[in-house]
C-alpha cells in the first residue's frame, strides 16, 4: 500500500517536472520567435524608412527610443539631457540612414550614435555628480568579480559609484556604462565605440581598478580587488 502511495507521488512530482521543462521550452521558442519577428520588422522598416518613409522610421523609433533613452540616462545622469539626447540620436539616424549597412543591426548603429554624442555632451558641460542605478550592475558572467560597490550602503553606493564613473576618462567611462552597467556584450560594446574587443577589455579592467581606487576610501576592507 505505502509502496503504490510512493509510487504514485515519485509519478506525480516526475509529471509535473516534465510540464515544467515543456513549459520552460515553449517559453524559450515563444522567446526567440518573438525576437526573430522583431528583428525581420526592423530590417522590413529600415529598408522602407532609408526610401523615405517616415512611418517606417517612426515604428523604428518607438521600437528602440527607451533602449536608447536608458542607456544615455545611465551616462548623463539627469531625464532631460538624456531625452535631448536621445531626441538627437534619431535626428541623425534619419539624416544618415544611407549609411547604415544591409548586414548592420540598428541597435549598436544607434548606440554608437549616441555614444559619440554622449562625448560631446562631456565636452561641453565638463563633469559633476550623477547617481548610478545599481540593479543592472553585474560581474562578467565568466566568473565571479567584486564590484566597487558591494560593500556600500545602496543609496550611498548609488550617489559614490555614480561620482566615481565621472571621475574616468571619457573611453573608461563609457566602456564601464556599456559593458558594466548596461550589460551589454563585448562585442556589442566594441562594435558602438568603434573599438576591438580587446581593447574595450582593456578599458572595463582598467576602468574598474580606478572605481576601486575612487572608492577604496570607503570599503570596509580597503584591500578588495576586481
Amino acid at each position: 500500500m505505502s509502496n503504490s502511495h510512493g509510487e504514485t507521488t515519485y509519478e506525480h512530482r516526475a509529471a509535473r517536472r516534465s510540464a515544467v521543462v515543456h513549459d520552460r521550452s515553449f517559453m524559450e521558442r515563444e522567446t526567440l520567435r518573438l525576437r526573430l519577428d522583431r528583428r525581420a520588422q526592423e530590417v522590413r522598416d529600415l529598408s522602407s524608412a532609408g526610401s523615405g518613409d517616415r512611418a517606417a522610421f517612426g515604428r523604428l523609433v518607438e521600437m528602440h527610443f527607451g533602449g536608447i533613452y536608458g542607456l544615455l540616462f545611465r551616462m548623463v545622469g539627469n531625464p532631460e539631457d538624456a531625452e535631448d539626447l536621445a531626441q538627437e540620436v534619431f535626428v541623425r539616424a534619419w539624416k544618415s540612414l544611407g549609411s547604415i549597412s544591409d548586414d548592420e543591426a540598428l541597435r549598436p548603429w544607434l548606440t554608437r550614435i549616441a555614444v559619440n554624442l554622449f562625448y560631446d555632451h562631456l565636452r561641453k558641460r565638463g563633469r559633476g555628480l550623477r547617481v548610478v542605478e545599481l540593479d543592472p550592475l553585474a560581474a562578467d558572467p565568466g566568473g565571479r568579480e567584486m564590484e566597487p560597490f558591494e560593500e556600500l550602503d545602496n543609496r550611498e553606493a548609488q550617489a559614490l559609484l555614480g561620482a566615481a564613473i565621472e571621475r574616468l576618462p571619457e573611453r573608461l567611462q563609457a566602456a564601464v556604462i556599456l559593458r558594466v552597467v548596461e550589460g551589454r556584450s563585448y562585442e556589442e560594446t566594441a562594435a558602438a565605440m568603434g573599438l576591438k574587443q580587446q581593447t574595450v577589455r582593456g578599458h572595463v579592467a582598467k576602468g574598474r581598478q580606478l572605481l576601486m581606487r575612487f572608492l577604496k576610501p570607503w570599503l570596509t576592507n580597503g584591500g578588495s580587488s576586481l
